[in-house]
């Protein structure tokens, strides 16, 4: 658990996703941390990543590049689909509006909704020998 001045940042694994939870404000001072936090998700899991913003009260500029950034490393990587944000608060919501972000980002009321939502995992390939 992270745990700055004006942010609290928890991940945890559930049905092969993780989910980084997210209390407080995203600014310049904090967005770092969840830079680094969200970067490990990408790294360590092989399903999609779940970004819980349900609580997260300010998001500035620094806080969408890296919202954008962990989108793009999430995709990157063989076997994750997307990144989901979970309940945006009415402030976050307004941004990622304005921002046309809510047209990219998979947007849930809960995590459960959100991990309910990803793909099963696809069949292992059949052996071709006979």
């Amino acid at each position: 658990m992270t745990v700055l001045d004006s942010i609290t940042i928890t991940s945890e694994t559930r049905c092969g996703s993780t989910v980084v939870t997210v209390a407080g404000e995203i600014d310049v001072y904090t967005a770092p941390a969840l830079r680094d936090r969200l970067a490990e998700a990408a790294a360590r899991t092989e399903r999609d990543v779940v970004c819980d913003l349900s609580a997260v009260t300010y998001v500035d500029s620094t806080a969408i590049g890296v919202l954008v950034g962990a989108f793009k490393k999430v995709r990157t990587r063989p076997g994750q689909r997307e990144m989901r944000m979970v309940a945006p608060t009415d402030p976050v919501r307004t941004v990622l509006r304005l921002t046309g972000l809510d047209r990219v980002f998979a947007l849930h009321a809960t995590a459960d909704d959100a991990l309910a939502a990803v793909p099963p995992d696809p069949p292992p390939a059949k052996d071709p020998s006979p």
